[in-house]
């Protein structure tokens, strides 16, 4: 990346973050550190684990002068002009998420609207993805898909919706992907389970990159035999036909 990028126009760059909090930094080459060291603002959904990322990403700056702006689902919208106020004063600022890529399911892609719209480049760093190593490594449809980012959390609606989902796999062939908080996997896996008809092939990826990682990919009747204990993992779910 030329310097003269870099130093005079306002750049915001998509730095990634590890799938697991305390997870060597083997996922980012040299330039990106490069990068990391010239951030002069970062723009978060938690402050501190923000900083627990970045310690073990090899961050070496000082926190006690790096100004940090927080950006989460309880964040209003009406901060986004802020925030591309400050981007715009530092020059050189940094959208993170708490794991994974930024701006997929978070409010992130709305400050990277406004940013384009505010002439602000933007710039991806690459890092791990659950949702597309979650994709790759599931054996389904990999060519077209769609990601929906969080379904419902009322049972009767999230059921609603999974066979929605399942009729549009079956109808066009295209991998369905998904998320679900943490505390709620295992309420999804019932809600699957109950929903999708027996030969609708379900894939689970849990824990991507970390030493308990497991992806399987099989029917929702083989599935059933053994439903997964996947609560308070960090999962990635995909339907396909």
């Amino acid at each position: 990346m030329p310097e003269e990028v870099i130093t005079n126009s306002p750049v915001l760059y998509l730095v990634p973050a590890p799938l697991v909090s305390n997870q060597p930094s083997r996922f980012f080459g040299e330039f990106f550190f490069e990068i990391l060291d010239k951030i002069r603002l970062f723009i978060v959904e938690d402050e501190r684990s923000a900083r627990r990322n970045l310690r073990n990403m090899g961050f070496k700056g000082s926190f006690d002068t790096l100004p940090m702006m927080v950006l989460n689902e309880h964040s209003p919208r009406t901060v986004i002009p802020d925030l591309i106020q400050a981007v715009t004063e530092h020059r050189t600022a940094a959208l993170m998420s708490d794991a994974g890529l930024p701006a997929m399911a978070d409010p992130g892609e709305e400050l990277v609207r406004a940013a384009h719209k505010a002439g602000i480049r933007v710039i991806p760093l690459p890092g791990p993805s659950s949702v597309f190593l979650a994709l790759i490594a599931s054996g389904l449809n990999a060519e077209q898909f769609s990601f929906h980012g969080y379904l419902p959390v009322k049972e009767n609606e999230r059921i609603r919706r999974l066979k929605q989902l399942e009729q549009t796999a079956g109808n066009t062939g295209h991998t369905q992907i998904f998320m679900e908080t943490p505390y709620r996997n295992q309420q999804m896996v019932e809600s699957l389970l109950k929903a999708l008809q027996a030969d609708t092939l379900l894939c689970i990826a849990a824990d991507i990159t970390s030493p308990s990682e497991e992806i399987r990919t099989m029917s929702v009747a083989e599935w059933k035999k053994k439903p997964p204990e996947v609560n308070r993992r960090l999962c990635v779910f995909l339907i396909g036909k």
